[in-house]
């Protein structure tokens, strides 16, 4: 692509991948709003955004969003000192590590509480088998 080649983003060293994202995010982000904006329009949805905890909820979206652009710094740092895979192992590592945190965090805030002992046993099996998936990719870039 013409702007990863560009003169700028060669020289950003490890924060190159995430001038390269920008667009990306920027027309996911107006695709997005778009969407929300045409189909709140058609089914009436925009009364709830004025309900009781709206407030305490639209903040909750805010740093959501805001946690998930973070999540882009090491990302992007990472996938550059991967080297030429590290566009893609990163991003396999990214999703793994997010879906591992994601879960953690459910189990922290009691979300499992009411899990069955089969389902437990299987999201330690899936969270097990995302840890190994990392292990693996890890050690064949390394070689």
């Amino acid at each position: 692509a013409p702007l990863a080649r560009s003169e700028a983003v060669s020289s950003a060293g490890p924060f190159s991948g995430m001038i390269c994202w920008l667009p990306v995010y920027w027309g996911g982000c107006a695709m997005t709003v778009a969407i929300s904006v045409v189909r709140l329009s058609a089914n009436g949805g925009w009364r709830l955004y004025a309900g009781p905890g709206a407030r305490h909820d639209f903040r909750l979206m805010l740093a959501t969003g805001f946690l998930l652009a973070l999540t882009q710094i090491p990302y992007g740092i990472g996938a550059y000192y991967l080297g030429p895979l590290g566009t893609s192992v990163g991003f396999a590592v990214n999703m793994v590590f997010s879906l591992m945190a994601a879960n953690l965090v459910g189990i922290a805030s009691g979300e499992w509480r009411g899990a069955s002992p089969e389902m437990v046993k299987t999201l330690s099996a899936g969270l097990a088998l995302l840890l190994l998936a990392v292990v693996l990719l890890a050690a064949g870039n390394g070689s």
